[in-house]
Formats: C-alpha cells, structure tokens, sequence
C-alpha cells in the first residue's frame, strides 16, 4: 500500500510541477502581451495623440498588471523584473509626452490670453472715438481671430469684454 501511495505522489507531484510551469509560462506570456501594448502605446507620433484616451488605455494597463500580479502565478523574478522595467519604461515615456504636451498647450493658451487682453483693452479704447474708429475695430476683430484659443473660460470673459466694446462702437 505505501508503494502505491509513493507511487500516487509522485505522479501528483510531477503533474503538479508542470501545471505551475504551465502557469508560469502562461502568466509572463499574458505580461508579455501587457508590455507590448503599452510599448505600442508609447510609440505613437505624441502630436496625433489623444491624451484623455490614452490615459485612459495606460490606466487601464496597469490595473490588468495589478491585477495579474496579485491574481497570478509568482514569476521568476528575472523574468518579472525585465517585464516590469519595459513596462515602467514606456509609461514614463508616455507621461513624459503628455507632460510635455500640455507645457505646450499651456504656452500656447498663455500667448493667445496675452494677447487677446492687449486687444480687448485696444478696443475698450476706441470707445471714445464713436463710429469714426469702427474700421480701426474690424482691424482688432481680423487680430482676434487670428490669436488662437486661450481656454474656454478666458476667452468667453475677454470676447465678453471685446463685444462689449465693440457694441458702443455700433452704438
């Protein structure tokens, strides 16, 4: 009976070991499938870039990383620690993009705020002169357009302030 009991162990044992070999292999290849997507991620042109759904994607990668991690098989650690160094290396570089991205936009909305006040005040000026400064006016009115977006908020409360001069104008 303990011979056949040696024997039953054994084969448990054996099938056991593979099946958590299986594991593992399916596990880093499941990581491997995880790291390739984030790459792919990170090498897309960053001015074509959608930021909001890209963060989203990102957000979404690294919860499945969480997860597997916690949910999976323990990796060997060489092998986990490479997969993890690819991953933590596109997702800087994705951040970096957006960052730099945003520092971008931010100049930009930055310049177009300058310079709308500058107009808006130019037109506030205008006032005085009455119906003789009304192509003076259209000049300013071709400038603003032409100055670019300043974010919604601002540029709602300076278009607010140009009208409104230009309104005494038409007045």
């Amino acid at each position: 009976r303990l011979q056949q009991l040696g024997s039953s162990v054994g084969e448990l044992t054996e099938k056991q070991t593979a099946e958590a070999k299986a594991a593992v292999t399916d596990a880093i290849a499941e990581r491997e499938k995880l790291v390739a997507a984030v790459e792919a991620l990170a090498a897309q042109d960053p001015a074509k870039a959608q930021w909001k759904q890209v963060t989203t994607q990102l957000d979404a990668f690294f919860a499945r990383w969480q997860a597997h991690q916690q949910d999976g098989p323990r990796l060997p650690k060489a092998d986990g620690d490479e997969l993890w160094r690819r991953f933590r290396a596109a997702r800087t570089t994705i951040e970096g993009h957006r960052k730099a991205f945003f520092a971008e936009l931010d100049g930009t909305h930055r310049e177009a705020r300058t310079r709308k006040q500058d107009l808006a005040e130019k037109a506030e000026a205008l006032a005085s002169k009455g119906t003789a400064a009304i192509p003076d006016y259209r000049k300013l009115l071709d400038d603003w357009k032409a100055a670019g977006r300043a974010g919604k908020k601002v540029d709602d409360a300076l278009w607010a302030r140009f009208k409104a001069a230009g309104d005494v104008l038409y007045a």
